[in-house]
Formats: structure tokens, sequence, C-alpha cells
């Protein structure tokens, strides 16, 4: 079984530095909604994302600003045990992407969908994303961890979370 191919403890490491990323009401720690995934890369609170999660979190605040409603781009990290299901949550800001890239033989995309952002306050036991590999390289095969389709992926009722 593949399963059993699979070292835990390389899982429990992603796991530890899988985020939702979307937004919060200014001032309440509840997910107002979330976007999508992305990752803890450092120990200072960066984190690396799609941009076009940050796009959507970008348009929803103008959309939300627009009705009176100030937001912040937050990253959420799921908490659950026997008895609860909850949320980390970090407001983070000091948003950067890279969308495009000039096309050249040895590299044929012409878009990137990187973003990053950066936590203002850590989340507590935030523990970065590491890879115990040399530097990979572009065509190197990964596995992703996430949560695609943000709230729709966490609906364990039936219910769009809010």
């Amino acid at each position: 079984m593949i399963i059993d191919m699979v070292d835990k403890e390389i899982i429990r490491k992603i796991k530890q530095s899988t985020i939702e990323v979307g937004l919060v009401k200014r001032n309440d720690p509840n997910p107002l909604v979330i976007y999508g995934s992305g990752f803890i890369v450092d120990d200072n609170g960066v984190i690396v994302t799609a941009e076009h999660v940050l796009d959507a979190c970008r348009t929803d605040k103008k959309f939300h600003k627009n009705r009176g409603m100030e937001t912040d781009y937050a990253i959420f990290r799921p908490i659950h045990n026997e008895s609860e299901f909850n949320f980390d949550v970090a407001v983070i800001g000091d948003l950067k992407n890279i969308t495009n890239v000039k096309k050249s033989k040895n590299f044929p995309l012409n878009v990137i969908d990187l973003g990053f952002g950066k936590m203002f306050s850590p989340i507590k036991d935030c523990k970065p994303l590491t890879l115990d590999t040399d530097t990979p390289n572009i065509f190197d095969e990964i596995a992703m961890c996430g949560f695609p389709s943000g709230d729709f992926t966490l609906d364990m009722e039936g219910q769009r979370c809010q």
C-alpha cells in the first residue's frame, strides 16, 4: 500500500506548516472567508501561497470596504482534537507576488503563480516548512498539501464556513 511508503514524520512537518489564506473582519479572529492554502516558510512568519489566492483576497477586501466593512488579510491553521475544531489566526501584510516570467528555451512557462506575505505576529508554535534536500530543480516532482477551494474544503456539515 502506498500510504505505508510515506514517512509519517514528513507528513507531520508538512501539516504543521500548512495554512489557509483569507480574510478576517478587523479585530475579529474568526475567518470571514478562506480562498486557498499556503505554507509558513520561515521563523519570522513569512508565508508562501499562490498569487491567485492573494488576488482573490485583494478583490474581496475591496468589495467589503465599498460596503463599509474593514477587513484584514489573514492566515489560519486548523486546530482539532476530539472535543473541538478551531483555528490559530494571524493577520498578514507586506503582500508580494511573482506572476510574469519571459519564456525561454530552458523555461517554457510564461507565468509563475507565487504570492508571499508576512505575519505581523507569528502564530504560536510556528513551524516553517523545511526541505531536507538540496535546492529543488524547476522540473522536480513534488506533492502538495493544502486546502484547495478554501473554506469549502473544511465544510464538514454541508454548509459553507462563515
